[in-house]
């Protein structure tokens, strides 16, 4: 018997062969998209605008699922593996996850970055400076600065 007397049969063995390969070229895509971190821009944010941002994901958010929609709405890329969401333009990132709620970006003058980013977050929300701690990060060929302030999700 030759397969073409038997189409029923031949056509249902190879819809079921294309469903598995399909499956399992799906989930080999999937778990390559996954593995791969999103990338970061490299253009300096204004740190005030960076504040205005880290009030709207860190202070204003209700839940860790409202932080995460903000900042996919600020077109950030998120890490899955990291819970690190990344900007394609600017060099920043921020991370809701946890306990604290972070940002990191790059700078120019750490001084007057971290006076800005400050006074921005003052004049927003009216809080004290040191509630939220904004340090440049240690040994790293660029500025960078990292702030962060604790959440209750």
């Amino acid at each position: 018997m030759r397969p073409a007397e038997f189409p029923e049969r031949n056509t249902a063995r190879r819809r079921a062969m294309h469903m598995v390969r399909g499956a399992l070229c799906a989930v080999a895509m999937g778990g390559t998209a996954l593995a791969q971190a999103p990338s970061v821009g490299s253009a300096e944010a204004n740190p005030a605008i960076l504040a205005h941002l880290f009030v709207n994901v860190c202070f204003t958010s209700q839940s860790l699922t409202e932080a995460q929609d903000r900042l996919l709405a600020n077109r950030m890329v998120p890490n899955p593996e990291t819970g690190t969401y990344f900007h394609p333009v600017f060099d920043m990132s921020m991370n809701p996850a946890g306990d604290i709620c972070s940002i990191v970006f790059s700078g120019t003058d750490v001084e007057e970055d971290i006076a800005t980013f400050r006074e921005t977050l003052t004049s927003i929300v009216g809080i004290r400076t040191g509630d939220v701690e904004l340090v440049p990060v240690p040994q790293t060929a660029e500025v960078l600065l990292r702030g962060g302030v604790e959440v209750q999700w």
